[in-house]
């Protein structure tokens, strides 16, 4: 995808927020966003795929700071067609069930205006669970830029909604790529991080909710187009950078596998016996996947002595 319609806004943040049919959630993420914005800052609400009643009530929420973006289904479709619309010279891509903290944008669009090379700043995100409010954990950045190794090993490490990116770099390395979903973001960090420094904040920016709704809720799936993502990355890895790839895999396939017993544990006690064993083999899978990794990457530094090339 390509094209940059409008030229940015001198330091402005556009925020782009896919939503399908939460009002309830998406309001509380726009009233996250509104109190933070400077002048030119803007919100574009993509209404991904929704009703005719939805895209009714969302219209009526416009206003001088807040636009409304019409997109076909699939939010990375969505995200695209708000990154492509935005007047901004940095996005913010949140999910409207998240809410974004307060003095996150002045903190992230602080350290982009003060590094011109950084692509991407990015913060902490606390863990929580929407029927309760609990916190269940808070993730904080490292205080050096994310490597390729350390965007390799996936989540929890970023968090999209945490993170002010340069458009032009969005656009540069072809937006977010539909056809990896639900591991498209992973992907797009990836791409990004090679064409320039990712700057990190320890300041948490976004509270992440979890509930039923969840994408990331569908473990088997996840992992499995994790998998793929780390793949297509893993062959494009610096030679300097491969003694810390087994790392990368442990933590990978650690989350993946902890979350693919979660889910199966969760199946058997409620009866969905194949649900369960869908799991038990994509643990399987990961497992094999990490055996795989750990040859070939022995492999590759046998090859590449610390030569700072690359393995097609």
């Amino acid at each position: 995808m390509t094209g940059d319609p409008a030229p940015p806004r001198s330091g402005a943040v556009s925020v782009v927020i896919p939503t399908h049919r939460d009002r309830g959630f998406l309001l509380e993420a726009i009233a996250s966003v509104l109190p933070q914005l400077e002048s030119g800052d803007e919100i574009l609400v993509v209404a991904n795929g929704c009703s005719a009643a939805y895209l009714t009530f969302l219209q009526e929420q416009q206003g001088p700071a807040l636009r409304v973006v019409v997109s076909g289904a699939g939010v990375a479709t969505a995200r695209n067609a708000g990154v492509l619309s935005a007047l901004g010279e940095f996005v913010l891509l949140l999910d409207d069930d998240d809410v974004l903290l307060p003095a996150a944008l002045t903190t992230l669009r602080g350290i982009l205006r003060d590094d011109v090379t950084a692509v991407a700043a990015c913060g902490g995100v606390a863990l929580w669970r929407a029927a309760s409010a609990d916190i269940v954990d808070t993730v904080v950045m490292p205080p050096t830029p994310l490597a390729h190794h350390a965007l390799l090993a996936g989540p929890p490490s970023v968090s999209m909604g945490a993170a002010i990116f340069r458009r032009r770099a969005l656009i540069a390395v072809g937006l977010l790529d539909q056809r990896l979903a639900p591991a498209d973001d992973k992907d797009l960090w990836l791409k990004v991080g090679r064409i320039g420094p990712l700057k990190t904040s320890p300041v948490v920016a976004l509270r992440y909710r979890f509930h039923d709704g969840n994408e990331s809720r569908k473990a088997a799936v996840i992992a499995l187009a994790a998998l793929r993502v780390f793949d297509l990355h893993y062959a494009l890895t610096p030679a300097r950078e491969l003694p810390y790839v087994p790392r990368a895999v442990r933590k990978l396939v650690g989350w993946h596998a902890g979350q693919l017993y979660r889910s199966a544990k969760d199946h058997v006690l409620a009866g969905e016996w194949g649900p369960a064993f869908t799991n038990l083999r994509v643990i399987m899978q990961v497992r094999v996947f990490e055996m795989r990794l750990a040859i070939q990457n022995t492999w590759r530094r046998v090859l590449h002595r610390d030569d700072g090339r690359s393995t097609p």
